[in-house]
């Protein structure tokens, strides 16, 4: 639902600090919810792969990281590829609303298979109540909640081949994310250097807003620790 501009102030609070942040925009998002209705996980990894890609050709050290969903799609990259280490905030493995957990991925499965009778779907479209509304969509299509569905699946199975240094960071109270999945990410890494860390928050979205500076002190944090460790 979200926008690179969401996590804007934290890159700027990187980049005064010296390191070099790119912010990729992915397919569907950012524009009109529209645009999410014909793109997969498959396209979201491949646009987190092209901005890897850019970053390895003007920068001797990788970080990668993300926001939600944005933190699933470095957990899969960091299991297929060295990095120089991995921040995870707020990503789900399991999530607070039962309705996207177990309802959505039915419905859509039944609108996949009428579709192909030409028939018009029982549910195509989910009302957002957002933290972000000037930046993030206020509905998006429920073919699109499948396909995080499958982003979730795959980082579930191959969190153990992650074994670069890695941060996860959760609010303790996320109504969106259940905060299980910090701790369930944190115990299914391979990574020897790994450091979980919960934050007293009843907000979803804890990169812009009250006590956001602790997020960011943290995530510094964690990067000069393992530079240090490499230097």
């Amino acid at each position: 639902m979200a926008a690179p501009a969401e996590a804007r102030k934290l890159a700027e609070y990187l980049f005064e600090r010296g390191i070099n942040v790119y912010l990729p925009r992915l397919r569907g998002h950012g524009t009109d919810p529209e645009a999410l209705k014909h793109v997969s996980a498959d396209d979201w990894e491949l646009d987190f792969e092209r901005a890897f890609t850019m970053m390895r050709q003007v920068c001797d050290k990788v970080f990668i990281g993300g926001f939600s969903t944005g933190g699933l799609l470095a957990l899969i990259h960091a299991a297929q590829y060295e990095v120089d280490g991995v921040i995870a905030i707020n990503s789900a493995l399991r999530l607070n609303n039962l309705q996207v957990s177990y309802i959505v991925p039915t419905l859509n499965a039944f609108n996949e298979m009428i579709s192909h009778l030409h028939a018009k779907g029982i549910k195509e479209w989910v009302e957002n109540e957002t933290e972000n509304p000037d930046i993030n969509y206020t509905r998006h299509p429920l073919a699109s909640i499948a396909q995080m569905e499958k982003v979730m699946t795959r980082v579930d199975k191959t969190l153990e081949k992650i074994t670069d240094p890695i941060l996860v960071l959760q609010g303790d109270h996320d109504p969106v994310v259940n905060p299980k999945s910090a701790q369930l990410i944190y115990n299914g890494v391979g990574a020897p250097m790994k450091k979980l860390i919960l934050v007293p928050r009843d907000r979803h979205i804890i990169i812009t807003g009250k006590g956001h500076e602790e997020v960011f002190q943290s995530v510094h944090r964690f990067i000069k620790d393992v530079l240090g460790k490499d230097s």
